[in-house]
């Protein structure tokens, strides 16, 4: 059984410019890494809803309940890793809020590269 590639791309690619594949509440097959780098909203995810702004990084695993609501300004990068692949990724859903630049620059350089 062959895997599908670890995919990189804005959110706006990802959803082919169409909101609703981003701010309806569904689940998704693969890993989802999602990097908020640009404006603010609502995140629903497994259940609760919270907020999301700048330099948020959601990490949603597989058939894991989310839906993204940023707005028209906002802009994101979102890994797509397949599920059964050696990363090793939380098990569980997670927001973080990245405060440190050294951190941010370093996830911005890792995006960048792939």
């Amino acid at each position: 059984m062959s895997l599908a590639p670890i995919h990189v791309a804005s959110l706006t690619q990802w959803t082919g410019q169409q909101d609703w594949r981003l701010t309806l509440a569904h689940d998704h097959p693969a890993h989802l890494l999602i990097w908020v780098t640009r404006g603010q909203g609502r995140l629903l995810l497994n259940g609760t809803r919270r907020g999301v702004g700048t330099n948020n990084v959601i990490s949603v695993p597989p058939n894991t309940l989310f839906s993204l609501d940023l707005g028209r300004q906002g802009l994101g990068q979102v890994v797509v890793i397949p599920d059964g692949t050696e990363v090793r990724l939380p098990s569980g859903p997670q927001q973080l809020r990245l405060r440190d630049t050294t951190t941010i620059s370093e996830l911005a350089l890792l995006f960048d590269s792939a």
